[in-house]
């Protein structure tokens, strides 16, 4: 069905129109509902929104509305809102009538005013609450109306109340909404979609990659997504839903590197339908990145990025892809950026160093087109913040958990529990305790430990000890180097040796020889570090030593080439104390989990984490067993035999667990500790008879809003003063596929009529809730009917719409009673509505009759469809019209006709009566009507006069300018199509947005493999792309759609740098001659456009230098359409390095032309050849050429002759992108496309069209194809479009009167 409306797609752009719900409840119910909510139950938040429905309702009588009106002022008062001041100042604008509601709101204006000069007098300070949330979930992020936190809980998605009924500053009762396999949280990494339906988590990992959930708010059902390998970072594993939760951003490891990057930072933004599909790279190549975020309106996605010295940047780029923009510096990191729901804003923590510590928030002011912003305004927290921020609220606040004071310190307990004993100072991190050999001491990891040899009042021992009884700690001796010898954490080790002289450790320092690795180990006594060689590079963590001391074992899984080691998962390893040759003990089978390891007391096995099981291997490798099942197996890092070898003891939740081996289970060590402690890393003393353990008391993340950090607004305190004009805003409302555009905004703003895009019925979608409805349910494909254009009465009630039965009638519809009525319909005619006169009685209508190709202004009776014409046109041209709010005019627009030739649009006013009529300008540029404000004589029209295709206002007086046109929203694009305005000004129109998107692909042509899952993409919007004949340049066409730009960039393939060739022409195709320095460019000369002769031509730019010389003009072919010359689709140039001809397709003939005569000789002429979508490759050599159209494949001799078919019926059901045909390489295989409505399939044939074979199925077209010289790999370019609606408000400046006490 769709593939036979296709033609509407790409020539028509209409009026939708939106509709009135029924109102369960009458507009005095409701004030009588909100006066309950704002007096009885003190929901302030909860009244304003009844109340501004009422406001908002046209229905309602003018006295209830100011009473609203004035009570939205007194509940924002109560709430301490600057909105009040905006809600007294709109009642005495509109409401003048209604004294008694006026008087009020003037005095609390005055006083308001009074308070503000007082106010603005002393700067702002930030207010922090804390909401007291007794279950403390310590992760979470906010609901997009600020009301209710997300959380995760032992694998559950909750979300809870932030304001309770007990207390404004305590939650109420969480609710579970969905229990998920393996969901967890760390920081708070979820994230909630702006429309408020959807919330994404991660959940457990897979070999593949990591699964994301998105849970439907309504309901908690939950759609499994499929991410790539985020690197096990828990910062990489941020999530951000796109606005309506059907796109997710994350950040994962670039594809084609190493599986496990070391840098934790070493990132790149990706996005992917929740509903399946490919990822897509939307960050920089090579660039460090994470920690997306996406904008309110799904236009951009905010990320952070990472320098060399400490370098903290945030970014942005458009959320499909294309150039970043850097916004910001500092020194340190940026953590977690959100957006303010107005996009004006972006907050994100700052870290000063490198351990993921915050306490300030930096809130960054953006500029209109968001490339720069303001110095940014900075909070002070009262504490540490280690998550991501929560979220930013409507009302301006900010969700953050700060962690309570923490009272970090290391203790001794009885092995057999009881009470703790505090052994060193609160205040340090003394990770990893350690009990020397002889139990009097009790060795530990130095708080981050600075590198060593920096500053000599600086320098800090490797390791530090007190007594065993407690005291102050000591460090052993320092022996001066430039290597950061700190252990890791977790990791690190931090082992000592069964004869206490040595400590062994695992660091951060990269070893400067291929032989060595990252493990140390450091004398007591001295202090000299030992690097331990060995015989190939590893890199170790959790190492611990054998019994005997010969031995040290670590884990690895670091990938090698060395057949010797298995590669690609961790795995137990052994070393001599001394360093040697490495022997592996585990194998993939065991699963080697995360956390310490540990030698058995007669060194005999070694024991490690294995899923929730603690197993044991022979040190000699083997089958392992499993020691204790069923543990805890969160977060644990830390594990070791007792003494006597008749325990195991290891952490778990914050907790130690020692489990007797005889019995097998584990039972909590219980410390006497408050239920807050957290108890971590900890050693067995030498006896067995007490335990030292790390433990860190208070640190919970609490969760605080912030408000009151922004600058105060700047309120007018001046009798009659103006205020300064509102701002221009833009906001995406929606996006899809085209037909949501047929269709126009209800005048009270709440719904947009469109063509529901899967049955093509006339469709509405509430614009506050996004639910939709289908209102007629006749459209269907045989007999061939549906629903195209539709516009929405003045009072809301009906709709008039434009539906297909043989042509296209008019109908009307009621909202309330959905009973189509056919108004007017001839056969042989086609008419869609365009708007309805103030009053509601007519409809003026475009009409197009097939037979005569002319097109006619109509204005048609709701009452009884009878019709007077008001203008008939010769040919058919799809008109725009908007009728004037005193319903005196119609405006149009129609192309001028200069000397017989079609030239500029220009605007037109004819009388509704159509007797009159006017050009509205006298002007060369291409002006044309997007409508008329309502209740102004001021029209709004897009006009390319300036250069771009901006937005104008003008002010009409009786059927005429008056004054100069004003710029009031540039660049607002050509295809920019308007859809109507609401009563209160805002104007609805559509774009059709469109971005080719371009990766090269590892390709085995031989076997017809293509490695998807390896692809890299190219960022831009790249519309072909074209390899050089030897392979080391890369020419590409990249295309701004918005504002018909198609210049030809020049890409280095081995460095990645690009440079511009030309902006002077705007290309349609390419193609390199074999001297690898010249171009061959099919295209406009943007200076020669406004010569109307001038339809394009074949140049030839030289690659070095960017010369352009023209080789063939297309001056004798009709119409100018961005495609240059209809008939000429595409040519190419082949050959060898003699290359002395090229071959292309004019007038339905394959020519050849010589380049040096310009001698043409038709080689073959075919009805094929007049269609416009097909393409031409050449077989290496110059002996056949590739043409490849809707229906079929030939192979066509260069010489002339019979062409030979390759393959038939491969018809396209697309009209977007033809398809396209390529030879292999060696000129064996054939590779062609078949696009269609849901994508592209790419086959191989072989050169005689024997053995099709489908190599790939893409979910976007795919639009140009070129496989290197070498025939590895593959340039692909695919299409993006989707139909867009846009909101702007607050086009016309207007002056607003502040009254003071005085009057």
């Amino acid at each position: 069905m769709k593939l036979r409306i296709a033609t509407y797609l790409l020539v028509t752009a209409f009026f939708i129109g939106s509709i009135t719900p029924t109102f369960s409840q009458s507009p005095e119910q409701l004030f009588q509902k909100g006066l309950v909510k704002e007096e009885g139950e003190g929901a302030l938040n909860e009244a304003i929104d009844i109340y501004n429905k009422i406001v908002e309702n046209q229905d309602a009588d003018k006295s209830l509305q100011a009473k609203a009106l004035l009570h939205v002022g007194q509940c924002y008062e109560k709430l301490g809102r600057n909105e009040a001041t905006k809600a007294y100042q709109r009642l005495v604008n509109n409401f003048p009538g209604q004294k008694n509601e006026v008087a009020i709101a003037r005095e609390r204006l005055s006083r308001l005013i009074l308070a503000v000069e007082e106010i603005t007098k002393t700067p702002q300070t930030p207010k922090f609450t804390k909401i007291k949330i007794p279950t403390n979930p310590g992760n979470g992020v906010l609901s997009p109306n600020g009301n209710k936190l997300a959380f995760v809980s032992d694998g559950s998605i909750w979300i809870i109340p932030l304001h309770g009924k007990v207390d404004p500053d305590i939650a109420g009762e969480p609710t579970l909404l969905a229990e998920l396999p393996g969901a967890w949280d760390y920081g708070s990494l979820l994230s909630w979609s702006a429309d408020g339906k959807w919330i994404a988590v991660n959940g457990e990992e897979t070999e593949e990659g990591t699964v994301a959930y998105n849970v439907q708010v309504a309901g908690g059902k939950s759609h499994e997504v499929r991410i790539p390998n985020r690197g096990g970072h828990s910062f990489s594993y941020r999530l951000s839903l796109s606005p309506n939760g059907q796109m997710l951003a994350f950040s994962a490891i670039e594809p084609g590197l190493q599986l496990e990057v070391q840098d934790p930072n070493d990132r790149r933004i990706f996005t992917i339908p929740v509903s399946g599909g490919d990822p897509k790279q939307v960050s920089s190549n090579g660039a460090k990145a994470r920690l997306p975020s996406f904008s309110p309106d799904g236009e951009f996605i905010a990320y952070v990025g990472y320098k060399k010295g400490n370098i903290g940047e945030l970014w942005i780029v458009p959320s499909t892809g294309g150039n970043p923009i850097k916004l910001a510096s500092v020194n340190g990191r940026l953590r977690g950026p959100v957006w303010s729901p107005d996009r004006k804003y972006i907050a994100a923590h700052h870290e000063p160093g490198n351990n993921n510590s915050s306490n300030e928030i930096l809130v960054y002011t953006l500029s209109y087109d968001l490339s720069t912003t303001e110095e940014p305004t900075k909070i002070t927290l009262p504490g540490e913040s280690f998550n991501l921020l929560a979220g930013w609220t409507p009302d301006n606040e900010l969700g953050v958990f700060i962690q309570s004071e923490e009272y970090p310190a290391i203790y001794t307990v009885p092995a057999s529990g009881g009470k703790a004993v505090q052994v060193t100072p609160e205040g340090q991190w003394p990770y990893y305790p350690r009990w020397s050999s002889d139990g009097n001491r009790i060795y530990f990891r130095p708080p981050f430990l600075p590198r060593q040899g920096v500053d000599d009042e600086n320098k800090q021992s490797p390791a530090l000890y007190v007594s065993a009884t407690g005291g102050n700690p000591v460090g052993i001796p320092v022996v001066k180097s430039n290597l950061d010898l700190t252990s890791r954490v977790p990791g690190g080790g931090f082992n000592i040796s069964p004869d206490g002289k040595k400590i062994v450790v695992s660091t951060g320092t990269e070893p400067s020889n291929p032989n060595e690795g990252n493990l140390w180990t450091i004398s007591l006594t001295d202090g000299v570090p030992i690097r331990l060689p060995s015989d190939r590079y590893f890199d170790c963590r959790y190492p611990c030593w054998s019994p005997d001391g010969k031995w040290i074992a670590f884990i690895d899984d670091t990938d090698t080439q060395d057949k010797n080691y298995d590669e690609g998962f961790k795995a137990i390893y052994i070393i001599p104390a001394e360093g040697g040759k490495i022997r592996q003990i585990t194998s993939k089978a065991d699963s080697v989990g995360g956390g310490a390891i540990t030698f058995s007391t007669n060194g005999e096995q070694i024991a490690f984490f294995s899923g929730s099981t603690i197993t044991s291997i022979t040190v000699e490798g083997g089958q392992s067993e499993i020691l204790v099942a069923n543990i805890k197996s969160e977060s644990h890092s830390q594990l070791a035999y007792s003494p006597d070898g008749s325990k195991i003891a290891h952490n778990a939740e914050g907790k130690i667990w020692i489990t007797a081996l005889d019995e097998g289970i584990p039972q909590e060590l219980h410390t006497g500790l408050p239920k807050s402690a957290r108890l971590s890393e900890f050693g067995w003393s030498p006896n067995g008879k007490k335990i030292a353990f790390f433990c860190n008391i208070g640190g919970e993340a609490e969760f605080w809003l912030i408000n009151n950090f922004m600058p105060l607004e700047k309120l007018a305190q001046k009798k009659e003063t103006e205020v300064s004009p509102k701002t221009t805003t833009l906001q995406k409302v929606w996006f899809g596929d085209a037909t949501i555009m047929w269709g126009s905004p209800s005048p009270n703003g709440q719904f947009l009529t469109y063509s529901d895009p899967a049955t093509l019925n006339l469709a509405m979608r509430d614009l506050s809730s996004s639910e939709t409805s289908i209102l007629t349910n006749d459209a269907s494909e045989h007999p061939l009917q549906f629903n195209m254009g539709s516009v929405v009465s003045p009072n809301n009630k009906q709709i008039a719409y434009a539906w297909y039965k043989n042509n296209h009638e008019l109908r009307i519809i009621d909202v309330d009673n959905p009973q189509p009525k056919v108004i007017y319909g001839n056969k042989g005619e086609d008419v869609y509505p365009c708007t309805w006169s103030p009053d509601g009685k007519t409809i003026y209508a475009k009409s197009y009759l097939n037979n005569t190709r002319k097109c006619r202004i109509l204005a048609i009776s709701v009452l009884n469809g009878d019709v007077q014409v008001l203008k008939t046109f010769d040919g058919f041209y799809w008109l725009q019209l908007s009728v004037s709010p005193d319903n005196q005019f119609v405006a149009y627009h129609y192309p001028s006709n200069k000397n017989g030739e079609i030239a500029d649009t220009d605007i037109h006013l004819i009388s509704t009566d159509g007797k009159n009529e006017t050009k509205l300008f006298e002007h060369p540029a291409n002006d044309q009507i997007l409508g008329w404000f309502p209740d102004k004589n001021q029209i709004l029209f897009k006009s390319d006069r300036s250069g771009t295709w901006d937005a104008w206002t003008v002010e009409v007086f009786n059927g005429n300018a008056a004054g100069e046109p004003e710029k009031v929203l540039p660049e607002i694009g050509e295809n920019a199509a308007p859809m109507g305005f609401t009563k209160n000004g805002a104007f609805y129109y559509s774009l059709i947005s469109r971005k080719f998107d371009a990766f090269t692909v590892p390709l085995d042509q031989t076997n017809g493999v293509l490695k998807s899952k390896s692809a890299k993409p190219l960022l831009g919007s790249i519309r072909n792309a074209k390899w050089s004949p030897n392979g080391k340049l890369l020419a590409l066409i990249k295309e701004n759609w918005k504002i018909n730009q198609r210049p030809v960039l020049i890409r280095n393939s081995e460095t990645g740098e690009e440079r511009m060739l030309t902006d002077n022409l705007s290309v349609r195709h390419l193609l390199w001659l074999q001297d690898n320095k010249t171009l061959l460019i099919l295209g406009n000369d943007k200076k020669r456009e406004p010569d109307k002769n001038y339809t394009g031509g074949l140049y030839t730019i030289d690659v070095q230098t960017g010369s352009v010389n023209e080789l063939l003009p297309f001056s004798d072919y009709q119409g100018k359409e961005w495609e240059i010359g209809l008939k000429v689709a595409q040519m190419l140039a082949y050959g060898n390095l003699n290359q002395k001809s090229i071959y292309y397709i004019k007038n339905g003939q394959l020519l050849s032309r010589e380049l040096a005569t310009g001698q043409e000789k038709i080689l073959i002429q075919n009805e094929s050849f007049h269609s416009n979508n097909y393409t031409l490759d050449p077989l290496p050599g110059e002996k056949n050429l590739l043409f490849c159209n809707e229906d079929q494949i030939y192979v066509i001799p260069t010489t002339g002759g019979k062409q030979i078919t390759i393959a038939k019926c491969i018809t396209s059901n697309s009209l977007v992108v033809e398809n396209s045909a390529v030879w292999s390489t060696d000129g064996n295989y054939i590779f062609y496309t078949q696009n269609k409505d849901d994508g592209s399939v790419l086959w191989r044939v072989t050169a005689e069209g024997k053995n099709p074979t489908e190599v790939w199925h893409s979910n976007a077209p795919i639009s140009s194809l070129s496989i290197h010289p070498d025939g590895c790999k593959i340039v692909i370019t695919t299409l993006n479009q989707e139909s867009e609606i846009w909101k702007a408000e607050n086009l016309i400046k207007e002056v607003e009167k502040i009254y003071s006490e005085n009057e």
